[in-house]
């Protein structure tokens, strides 16, 4: 039932519109023309005013049977140079000029996206109600996802199309918190009154004694990884910075 040509044609059109992350609009706009074609109902969030875009993620709910919904989802930006890509069709392969990226992260999975709709459609086949969900900004750090209003949302379970491979599913993947820290001491002369002064270094150092680093458990692990501080080898240090990611 899948329609290849079909399949390829929208993932050429798309590649050829220029999604650098932040200018999703335009790739926006297609989108949406698409999804009504689809008999989609179409929301924009506000995650563009919160990420400085051109757009917002772009939510469409297809109706269907039952009340479970599922999602289907992918970004619609691309890492650069993206201005003028020439999508070349090979015979077992498609890619760009050599002058851009191609943009199939991701427009390849919005082309899926896209043919699994329209073969829904087409066939009248039984489903759950579909949310489609293409999100802005993922290659500058998930922001739209991020910014997200998840109060659209309605799926407890759904697909993220975004891999190299078509014969494995992710479950899981790493992630990772960092935390800046800063600690202030209080400023003396190391020689003639260190009493006076508070060691940030002390403090830190303490602190850190305190921590449980390297691995945690089979899937953690915690480390210090930069430490600043102090001007002269004979003031009490008054402030450190710390940074430190202690989970992975």
């Amino acid at each position: 039932m899948i329609n290849k040509q079909r399949m390829i044609k929208n993932f050429v059109e798309m590649a050829k519109i220029n999604s650098i992350s932040g200018k999703e609009g335009k790739m926006a706009k297609y989108l949406c023309s698409k999804l009504k074609a689809l008999g989609a109902r179409i929301h924009i969030d506000n995650a563009g005013k919160k990420t400085k875009g051109e757009t917002g993620n772009v939510i469409a709910y297809f109706p269907g049977i039952g009340k479970k919904s599922f999602m289907l989802c992918s970004h619609m930006d691309t890492v650069g140079p993206c201005d003028g890509v020439r999508p070349i069709i090979k015979k077992d392969r498609i890619t760009s000029d050599g002058t851009t990226v191609l943009g199939a992260d991701c427009k390849s999975g919005i082309a899926v996206i896209l043919e699994v709709l329209s073969v829904i459609r087409e066939n009248k086949l039984a489903c759950p109600p579909i949310e489609a969900v293409f999100t802005v900004s993922e290659e500058t750090g998930l922001l739209g996802a991020k910014f997200m209003d998840y109060s659209k949302i309605h799926s407890k379970s759904g697909m993220v199309l975004d891999s190299e491979s078509s014969k494995e599913i992710t479950v899981k993947a790493p992630a990772a918190d960092r935390m800046d820290i800063k600690i202030h001491g209080y400023e003396a002369h190391a020689g003639m009154c260190p009493e006076e002064g508070i060691s940030a270094i002390e403090i830190a150092a303490e602190a850190i004694s305190n921590m449980k680093l390297g691995r945690l458990d089979h899937e953690t692990t915690a480390n210090v990884g930069v430490i600043s501080g102090g001007s002269a080898t004979n003031i009490v240090t008054p402030v450190v910075n710390w940074i430190s990611r202690p989970a992975i």
